[in-house]
């Protein structure tokens, strides 16, 4: 990420003649009054043939998804999130629709599934905050 207060053109590479290439990531739209507690990297099980990676923060209001690409984003707040949960494979391979996943499950029946790293750490954190308990499927 390029340190705050800093533009493409503006390093002293640019002087030197060298050039930079600079990836362009969304940067999460907070509300004011939010800030972020904690986040992780994950990929978005958008549909069965489709993944987005990006950014899963846990703000002190909502879990907010951040692709890296500009493309829609995904939001709960808190406090509708009805179940955390992690959904176990009979076998964790590298491929990434048999890794075991994280599940978000909304009041008004809305479920989006993760792929993060560690999925105990992060469904512990996303609970801990949502004040849910977490369910093994």
């Amino acid at each position: 990420m390029r340190p705050a207060g800093t533009a493409a053109g503006s390093d002293a590479a640019a002087e030197t003649g060298r050039r930079r290439r600079w990836i362009v990531v969304n940067e999460p739209v907070l509300v004011p009054g939010e800030s972020v507690v904690w986040w992780w990297g994950a990929d978005w099980r958008v549909s069965w043939w489709r993944t987005l990676g990006g950014r899963l923060l846990l703000t002190s209001q909502r879990l907010y998804f951040v692709p890296l690409i500009r493309t829609t984003s995904w939001s709960i707040p808190l406090v509708d999130i009805a179940e955390v949960a992690i959904e176990k494979r009979p076998f964790n391979l590298e491929i990434s629709g048999l890794k075991t996943r994280l599940l978000i499950a909304g009041a008004d029946g809305r479920c989006a599934r993760f792929l993060v790293g560690d999925v105990d750490e992060v469904s512990a954190g996303i609970a801990g905050r949502s004040t849910k308990t977490v369910v093994v499927l």
